[in-house]
């Protein structure tokens, strides 16, 4: 208990620094310059300087401003804040290359300019005289108490960065590793994640300073690239789903942030050259291996062929686990709520030192993983009137007790079976204590539970695995990355095979012709929940999506992996697509 009130008080006294800081280099100096120097004012006299006056002051501000306010966000990214401590964290990249002490450097700039542009002599002595004290208390203060913290480190550093005449290339290469955008975004990330998470870092020395270098890290939410990039200031490329480059604004943004573009659960040569080019030049590649975000906490199984793919890129491989992400966010919640989450980073790893394809990733999974042996972070603080647990039903889809699909409904405090009864109560930490019983089970636990009962065929729609599911849902065809065509409305069954009968999507309501979707089991490679939660099927006739509109998602997606015969997403083997071209498979209707 004295550990947690000690640790309140520090931060509580880190924050009162802190707005006492934002005061000063806010409110405090820009009045007194602004309202003092017209009193000690010298006539500053009339001549065509005035003219280039405005437009060199203009520039030395933007300049000043400019380093000042990365500088600061660098710092308040580390962790590093509040200015005029020692830092807790010592950082040494980017715009702490061009200058040392870069936000007095920049906010004393900002001032010289200020007063260029005014054309006072007054607020341009006053910034000289600012600008020595920031020198002064840097040199009295602040940089021994980096000395004593951080060593031969931080001498070293002081000894290449110069006090007070930058290194103006460093100021391009800082720009050019981190451009602008993605610091903004980062800080925007950071503010609003601090707002709904207590976010903790592990293993921050093992952050990777430069590249080139390989990021892997488990997938839990939107925002799992981000919350890494908070911890990562340089540049990192990030690869991510085509569905992300569908539309007109995610694609700005996301080609804004660097992020690569990869077909989605296939094999994509051209991401493999992407990715080759960007370890070259000396940057960051991350990669998410699960491919799609967890629906109930527990690792997505990946393929051996993303960790070949590790192996031949021949980089290091820096493990990263989001602990608590899930809890904070399901993928099955439209709200995040409060919670604990750590960002964990593990020391690099180096295939080369790997002969075999599995000892490569029982290591990495081992490290990403790791989260699987955490007690769950409770969820708090979810907007008013909703409880936390609403819409756990779509990984819910069934009772265990009965076989019912789609039998359970959401109650205040858990979820209840309309055919049998059992109902279950789920806590905050989102486990799902049985009523009748007590026994306590994971999301994870309860859906294997769902998945063996319909692989034994205990479920009612699947008796003996004799299929017999139906639901509504629209039918799109994906002709390529950036075109999804809508083509249908109508019934998706799952019997002896996977039909889809509707009418076309017409220009009037009253409009359409009979459509319809036939595929054999045998001729499905590959089925997945999209970013939007459609299901997805692919067969060598093309792929298909589907909005299913009354009926889970994920429900949909565990009876076709059962039916055809697995629990694990994977492609069908070259042989077996072969074999299946000579025997003259069917194909889509």
């Amino acid at each position: 208990m004295n550990g947690n009130n000690n640790r309140g008080r520090a931060t509580g006294m880190r924050s009162v620094a802190f707005w006492i800081q934002a005061a000063m280099f806010l409110v405090v100096v820009p009045w007194m310059m602004v309202h003092l120097s017209p009193h000690i004012d010298v006539p500053w006299n009339r001549s065509l300087f005035d003219v280039a006056s405005v437009g060199v002051g203009t520039l030395i501000s933007v300049l000043g401003a400019y380093v000042a306010i990365r500088g600061w966000l660098y710092l308040w990214l580390n962790g590093a804040v509040p200015v005029g401590q020692v830092p807790r964290v010592l950082v040494t990249r980017g715009i702490y290359r061009f200058v040392m002490d870069p936000v007095y450097w920049g906010y004393t700039v900002f001032w010289v300019g200020t007063a260029i542009r005014h054309r006072n002599y007054a607020m341009l002595l006053m910034s000289v005289y600012l600008g020595a004290g920031f020198l002064l208390w840097a040199v009295a203060v602040e940089r021994p108490g980096l000395r004593r913290r951080y060593g031969l480190a931080y001498t070293e550093y002081q000894r290449q960065v110069p006090s007070v005449l930058p290194t103006w290339k460093a100021l391009y290469y800082d720009w050019r590793d981190l451009p602008i955008f993605s610091l903004i975004v980062a800080t925007v990330v950071r503010m609003v994640s601090r707002g709904l998470w207590d976010i903790d870092v592990k293993g921050l020395e093992h952050v990777p300073r430069k590249g080139p270098g390989v990021i892997v890290c488990n997938h839990v939410m939107y925002l799992d690239p981000f919350l890494i990039g908070i911890f990562s200031m340089t540049t990192t490329r990030y690869v991510a789903s085509d569905e992300l480059f569908r539309k007109p604004l995610t694609r700005w943004f996301f080609g804004a942030v660097g992020a690569i573009s990869k077909k989605r659960w296939s094999r994509d040569i051209g991401v493999l050259r992407k990715m080759h080019d960007v370890l070259k030049r000396g940057e960051l590649v991350a990669i998410f291996p699960e491919g799609q975000r967890n629906w109930d906490g527990a690792p997505v199984p990946v393929g051996d062929e993303t960790y070949r793919l590790l192996m031949h890129l021949g980089a290091p491989v820096t493990c990263v686990c989001l602990h608590g992400g899930h809890e904070a966010w399901p993928r099955w919640s439209r709200m995040p709520a409060r919670s604990k989450m750590v960002v964990e980073f593990f020391a690099p790893l180096n295939p080369s030192d790997y002969s075999d394809v599995e000892d490569f990733r029982r290591d990495v999974e081992e490290r990403i993983f790791s989260f699987v042996h955490d007690e769950p972070e409770p969820r708090l603080g979810f907007p008013a009137g909703r409880a936390p647990h609403r819409g756990i039903a779509t990984v819910m889809w069934g009772c265990i007790k009965c076989g019912a699909p789609m039998s359970m409904d959401h109650t205040d405090v858990g979820m209840k079976c309309r055919a049998c009864g059992a109902s279950f109560t789920v806590t905050p930490r989102l486990e799902l204590v049985d009523d009748a019983t007590g026994n306590t089970m994971l999301e994870r636990d309860y859906r294997a539970t769902l998945i063996e009962t319909l692989a034994e065929g205990r479920m009612l729609d699947a008796p003996n695995g004799e299929f017999n599911a139906v639901c509504s849902a629209d039918a799109y065809i994906i002709k390529s990355t950036r075109q999804l065509v809508p083509v249908a409305t109508g019934k998706l069954a799952l019997g002896a095979g996977l039909t889809f009968t509707g009418v076309t999507v017409g220009a009037k309501p009253d409009v359409g012709e009979p459509f319809e979707i036939s595929y054999a089991i045998e001729d499905i490679d590959f089925t997945y929940l999209n970013l939007a939660n459609h299901l997805v099927v692919v067969s060598r006739a093309g792929a298909y999506q589907f909005h299913i509109k009354d009926d889970s998602p994920v429900r949909w997606e565990d009876y076709l992996l059962v039916a055809r015969g697995s629990i694990v997403r994977q492609w069908r083997s070259g042989e077996q697509v072969r074999r299946r071209a000579r025997e003259g498979g069917s194909r889509l209707a």
